[in-house]
């Protein structure tokens, strides 16, 4: 076993093959008012799936408080919107709508297209963890919805205010493949319909030249276990 070792540190010395550095990313954390934000950007649809248009309009005073919004100027409140609460305290709004420090929400709007969509687009190949959830902000009846390139891969419902509907999966992405977090107004109207999100993305492939180095490993232990073992004979 020392043999195998020392192949593998040879190896590793040799080809300077690592582990892929860990890709994450955070829907409230990378938030910011350009759009779009690295991997993400923020916009609508007609419905879950369908043509996706970025908004174009952002508020750095959503609701005439501190709260930052990529939103859908001349409608009905401005929705639907993506936003956020970037102080350091619990900010309410109208009483209904509790926003916790640094978090993120969505809000459908009352005109197509009304459903409210966070994108993030894979910068590579590889196989991600997605983990988080919706929440109800207000007293929200929202459907919510996880599209890999437009095909569901997680549906649910929020009634009311503290509800949640979790997710947690592994996905196979190809470079700019796209996932959706979707907000629609639940089929009853768009009034206080804030749902929050939070959501975390984490790569977990490791480079092909690991793959191969640890292949290439496995075969030198494996040959070093046998070498000298008496051959197998057939009488």
């Amino acid at each position: 076993m020392k043999q195998a070792a020392v192949i593998l540190l040879v190896m590793v010395l040799a080809t300077g093959a690592t582990f892929a550095d860990i890709l994450t990313f955070d829907a409230a954390d990378d938030f910011l008012l350009s759009n779009p934000n690295g991997a993400w950007s923020y916009g609508s649809t007609a419905s879950p799936g369908s043509a996706f248009g970025r908004f174009t309009s952002t508020s750095t005073a959503f609701f005439g408080t501190g709260i930052l919004a990529h939103n859908t100027s001349g409608t009905s409140f401005n929705m639907p919107a993506v936003f956020k609460n970037p102080n350091a305290t619990t900010t309410t709004v109208f009483g209904t709508l509790f926003m916790a420090a640094g978090s993120l929400a969505m809000h459908p709007g009352n005109v197509s297209p009304t459903f409210t969509v966070t994108r993030w687009t894979a910068p590579q190949t590889g196989d991600f963890n997605i983990f988080g959830g919706f929440s109800g902000a207000a007293s929200a009846t929202t459907d919510v919805h996880l599209l890999h390139n437009g095909a569901s891969i997680f549906s649910d419902n929020i009634n009311g205010l503290g509800d949640t509907a979790l997710f947690s999966q592994t996905v196979s992405f190809s470079s700019e493949d796209t996932l959706d977090f979707v907000v629609g107004d639940g089929g009853n109207g768009f009034g206080s319909d804030s749902t929050g999100l939070n959501a975390q993305i984490t790569s977990i492939v490791p480079e092909p030249a690991t793959y191969a180095l640890f292949g290439l490993v496995s075969i030198c232990i494996f040959a070093l276990r046998n070498r000298h073992r008496a051959p197998l004979k057939f009488e």
